[in-house]
């Protein structure tokens, strides 16, 4: 019993395998919400790096002004 349960689970891993490769596979102009080229992959990748930078920005500048804000306190 515990060989055929074996069997199934791996084939089933397998399967999921195959069909994740095959989903990479595709041509991304077939996916959709896909950018058609390179450049307008890049600009999109340069945009979101922008942005997560200013989001991180702001989040350090906020910590930072915590911290001073309680380190006075303690004063």
């Amino acid at each position: 019993m515990d060989t055929i349960l074996t069997t199934v689970l791996f084939l089933a891993a397998l399967v999921g395998v195959v069909a994740a490769l095959g989903v990479a596979a595709r041509p991304r102009r077939t996916r959709r919400l896909a950018n058609r080229n390179l450049r307008e992959d890049l600009l999109t990748g340069v945009a979101v790096l922008r942005g997560w930078g200013e989001v991180e920005a702001r989040r350090v500048d906020r910590n930072l002004e915590e911290m001073r804000a309680g380190t006075s306190e303690r004063r």
